[in-house]
């Protein structure tokens, strides 16, 4: 799932739960005409809501953000190592040849033994560089790993926040219902 829908849908459950809200609040307002809330506390909770819609949008876009790190990151390393593979192939098929050709042509003079010598020295050399990428590649794919699983817990982290923030909200809204309910509080 791309993060860009990821994003949309999560905006979309937001801006459908607080329609839901609104909704409930004109009906509630509707069926009780006596009872008024203040303006300038409407006005704080809406004020409030305007915060939060903000504070998810930013999250939104962090966590897309680092999504796209994550899948650039994943890219990048299935690059690298499908460039490992194609030249470790080369290598190999390069190698081979040049070890037939060496025995074929061992009777050659001392000259073509040393060119010999030399070119497995370079492959050697090859060898081990790709080695070491390999092990880069390796150290990479760890480093991604853990970033994968800081960015769960952070959003994990996030999630709980949220549902604090919300229940907080709940709780100030039924106390706030509670004072407005009785009579001595009607405008």
């Amino acid at each position: 799932m791309h993060s860009s829908t990821l994003v949309y849908e999560q905006l979309r459950d937001v801006i459908e739960i607080q329609q839901r809200i609104l909704v409930d609040f004109k009906q509630k307002d509707e069926d009780r005409e006596e009872i008024m809330v203040p303006r300038k506390q409407y006005e704080a909770v809406l004020k409030q809501l305007e915060e939060e819609k903000l504070r998810h949008k930013e999250t939104q876009i962090l966590l897309a953000m680092e999504n796209e790190k994550s899948e650039f990151a994943s890219g990048e390393t299935e690059v690298l190592k499908k460039q490992l593979q194609k030249e470790r192939e080369s290598f190999e098929k390069t190698l081979t040849i040049v070890k037939k050709k060496a025995l074929k042509e061992s009777t050659k003079n001392d000259k073509l033994i040393s060119r010999y010598n030399e070119i497995e020295s370079v492959a050697l050399k090859h060898k081990d560089m790709l080695n070491e990428k390999e092990t880069e590649i390796k150290k990479l794919h760890h480093r991604l790993n853990k970033q994968k699983v800081t960015l769960k817990v952070q959003m994990t982290d996030l999630h709980i926040q949220k549902k604090q923030e919300d229940y907080i909200a709940q709780i100030l809204e039924k106390k706030k219902k509670t004072k407005c309910g009785s009579p001595n509080n009607l405008l």
